[in-house]
């Protein structure tokens, strides 16, 4: 689960002798990208796509705080770039989502389950009890 708290990610990197990248991605309280910054020698191939990532889930950034927390992105810049975050940056995406998040909502699955989630709150199941709804990612 990702702790709530700011998040400060940093990585510079050397790709080759002549290049230079420099990464920042902060994360807010809330667990979303608050502002992503990048800088180096190599030019982006689509940089104005990149600011979708803001504003996004953290936990949709293929678990990125645990990979720079565990040195498992030297290149955040790189990493970013990788072909699994393209859906993330796709002009179309962010109208996927609301569409996911409003099925969610009404969809008839969704009552039943809120349902019994407050059935078990109520009966004082511990499990439930711990379970937030700010943990969800839509």
């Amino acid at each position: 689960r990702l702790d709530m708290t700011l998040r400060d990610m940093v990585t510079e990197a050397r790709p080759t002798e002549t290049s230079l990248s420099y990464t920042r991605l902060v994360a807010d309280k809330y667990g979303r990208v608050s502002s992503l910054c990048m800088v180096g020698t190599e030019p982006l191939p689509e940089p104005a796509a990149l600011n979708a990532l803001v504003g996004l889930p953290v936990a949709y950034l293929n678990d990125v705080v645990n990979r720079v927390d565990l040195g498992l992105i030297p290149d955040m810049r790189e990493f970013l770039l990788q072909d699994w975050a393209t859906a993330l940056v796709h002009d179309r995406f962010s109208e996927l989502r609301k569409q996911l998040e409003h099925a969610a909502q009404t969809g008839p699955n969704m009552a039943a389950l809120l349902e019994t989630l407050w059935r078990k709150i109520k009966d004082g199941d511990d499990l439930a009890s711990q379970v937030g709804m700010t943990e969800t990612v839509l």
